[in-house]
């Protein structure tokens, strides 16, 4: 039988858009004030899952969906037909990100994951397949109002709220409160709350005898008023291991509650460090302390907390997702697929027919060929003649790269869409199709790519490459350090971006070998909005003819990606540790960093710490240090200009100077350079 709560539905208003909360029987605590808040604007509908069906008639029903715990109502209603259409809301609070129920979420259907606690949001995005961007963190609000604030004092009644289960370190609340009586036999410990394992009501039980605290621990079982039953607390003792937040720490504190908060993961983003505890002593100084400000505790809670800040975060939310929700049936505009070739016979067929047969019908092939030598340009006259949509370029030079062909794409293209691609990669059948349904659906996109399928010389998948979706900043930052991207660039481009921008496909200080990396900084400078599809419909060969695996080249090119960044960014983007602002010589100090950025490029190539696993490294040492020593170049030029900027940093820039000349003999005494 389908148990439906809080249905308000006002027929004489049939433009309001219709929300359907999903929920398991006795887990919508968190849930009842953002109904209530939320019906004052929208038609609401709770249900009481008991019958998964029930989740396809309540999609059926509403225009947003929201599931309250990641569990396996959302992992159902991500997977059912309805879901494309539907703006999908999935709230994940803490103890589900540890479970198996986020890999079972098809989150590619899903709008927004909202999380209650930042740390909770980097271990999804670091552990699962979820995009930063669909992610938000919103806290769970207190009504402030519900809870009845006194001017308090130090006292010997100390409180405990919540279940007693692993993740509220139920052994740890125990030794804490024996260390706290030890101190002074006068505390006592009052447990509002449900045990969730006999192990821990027979340890307690065990325990509290062998203490002797049968006088002292005082369990009460779970309270239906605890603004009540906290009245006459002077302490709540927080000793869990993680927490998103600890609703009950600040329901207490907003009465003036002095709270005693274990320093579980995440503590420190959430809790003044005051009120945090490392170690069992320092747990019982907080509490004997004469230290007590019943209005700062209150007042934290009011200021970061209020219920009223996280619904117009989360009304702000909706509103934004209805805007941008778009349903569209995808009337399939033209898309430019770019082929470049160079030498790729052996490839070039098994590329071109995977867009020919692609599910998605409306599309052209420009065939790019760089002056091949192994009868490729008689493969690609020959699809010429067989079939109209299909057109090609041939260079009388070879090129040196694939960016001129990129070049070529971008101007000759009559789509709306365009996607560039190597000659040995191709695609699977529903890529396009997928590719343009996302970005007609996100039409402030610029960009979509997806997960790639890795595959040898045979047509065989060795592994999966999965790729996030990170902000802009970490993608520079990243870049920075490495010189290599987290964006695959060969996937599907809104060609408006170029128009607008009035920009093409770069070549930096001659780069034409990492110039997908180089591209992702230069379009992100231009202002390029991307997003991900979450599923590999991309082929990647890596075999022994790719030009990534190139160390040479790697090296050299990797200067103009750090160059284009260090000209073309501010250095707060990207290098964020440092504090800027507060620098006595604020460009002297940035020459000295270059430098030595530069110098651990050379120790961190030569160790072979920052080369990819599927790059060759059939190297030798000699070869390495002749490779590396462009690096020393780059850097010297900031040591010397370093050096005619005052002498706030002069001694760290001569010792760094030091360095630099040791490896350049080294360097010369190799014979690699004159």
């Amino acid at each position: 039988m389908e148990e439906i709560i809080n249905s308000k539905i006002d027929t004489s208003k049939n433009n309001k858009k219709k929300i359907v909360f999903f929920v398991k029987h006795g887990l919508d605590n968190f849930l009842l004030d953002i109904i209530n808040e939320l019906e004052k604007e929208y038609i609401t509908k709770k249900i009481v899952v008991t019958n998964l069906k029930q989740i396809d008639e309540g999609m059926e029903w509403g225009d947003i969906c929201w599931f309250e715990w990641c569990d396996e109502l959302v992992s159902y209603g991500s997977k059912i037909n309805l879901a494309k259409e539907r703006i999908i809301i999935c709230r994940l609070h803490s103890y589900e990100a540890f479970t198996e129920y986020p890999d079972k979420v098809t989150w590619e259907n899903i709008d927004k994951v909202i999380l209650v606690a930042e740390h909770i949001q980097n271990f999804i995005i670091d552990n699962f397949n979820v995009n930063e961007e669909k992610t938000v963190v919103i806290p769970n609000g207190i009504d402030t109002k519900k809870w009845t604030f006194n001017r308090r004092k130090p006292g010997f009644n100390i409180a405990y709220v919540g279940y007693i289960n692993y993740k509220k370190g139920p052994m740890l609340l125990l030794h804490t409160f024996k260390a706290i009586y030890d101190k002074n036999n006068q505390y006592k410990l009052f447990i509002a709350g449900n045990f969730q394992d006999h192990r821990d009501v027979l340890y307690f039980n065990q325990m509290i005898k062998e203490f002797g605290l049968e006088n002292n621990v005082i369990y009460q079982g779970w309270q239906n008023d605890l603004d009540k039953w906290l009245e006459d607390k002077n302490y709540i003792l927080c000793t869990s291991i993680l927490e998103s937040q600890n609703i009950s720490v600040m329901q207490a504190m907003a009465k003036g509650i002095k709270p005693i908060i274990h320093n579980f993961v995440g503590a420190r983003n959430i809790y003044p460090q005051a009120l945090i505890w490392n170690t069992i002593d320092d747990a019982i100084n907080m509490i004997v302390s004469n230290e007590y400000k019943s209005e700062e505790y209150s007042y934290f809670v009011e200021k970061y907390f209020q219920l009223d800040y996280q619904l117009e975060k989360i009304k702000s939310l909706f509103l934004d997702l209805i805007k941008t929700k778009k349903y569209i049936k995808i009337e399939q505009p033209l898309v430019t697929i770019g082929i470049t070739n160079y030498n790729g016979k052996k490839y070039l067929s098994k590329c071109i027919d995977s867009f020919l047969n692609q599910s998605y019908s409306n599309i052209e092939i420009l065939l790019i060929d760089d002056c091949s030598t192994d009868g490729s340009e008689k493969i690609i006259k020959d699809y010429e003649e067989k079939y109209k949509n299909i057109n090609a370029i041939y260079h009388d030079v070879n090129s040196g790269g694939a960016s001129k062909g990129i070049q070529e794409v971008i101007s000759n293209a009559k789509g709306k869409y365009f996607q560039w691609i190597a000659c040995d990669d191709f695609v699977e059948k529903d890529a396009i199709l997928k590719f343009v349904d996302y970005l007609e659906r996100n039409p402030e996109k610029d960009y979509v790519y997806s997960d790639f399928n890795i595959i040898n010389d045979n047509n065989v998948k060795t592994q999966e490459w999965n790729y996030k979706v990170y902000t802009k900043n970490k993608v520079v930052q990243h870049i920075f350090k490495s010189a290599s991207g987290l964006i695959p660039m060969n996937c599907l481009y809104r060609l408006d971006f170029f128009k607008n921008n009035k920009i093409s496909w770069l070549v930096y200080r001659g780069n034409d070998f990492s110039s997908d990396t180089l591209n992702t900084i230069h379009f992100i400078k231009h202002g390029w909005n991307y997003g991900k599809i979450d599923e590999a419909v991309v082929n990647y060969r890596i075999h022994t003819d790719n030009l990534s695996k190139n160390i040479q080249k790697r090296i050299q090119n990797s200067v103009s990606i750090f160059d284009y960044i260090i000209n073309n960014y501010k250095e707060e983007v990207y290098n964020p540790e440092i504090l800027w602002s507060q620098l006595e010589d604020k460009n002297q100090y940035k020459n000295y960093i270059i430098a030595q950025f530069y110098y651990n490029q050379i120790q961190n190539h030569l160790s072979m710490r920052v080369i990819p696993n599927y790059v060759s490294r059939d190297v030798t040492k000699q070869e390495l240090m002749k490779y590396c020593y462009v690096f020393a170049e780059e850097g010297m030029k900031y040591i010397e200009e370093g050096l005619k900027q005052g002498n706030t940093y002069t001694s760290e820039i001569l010792e760094l100077k030091e360095l630099y000349n040791k490896y350049i003999e080294e360097v010369k005494n190799l014979g690699v350079i004159g």
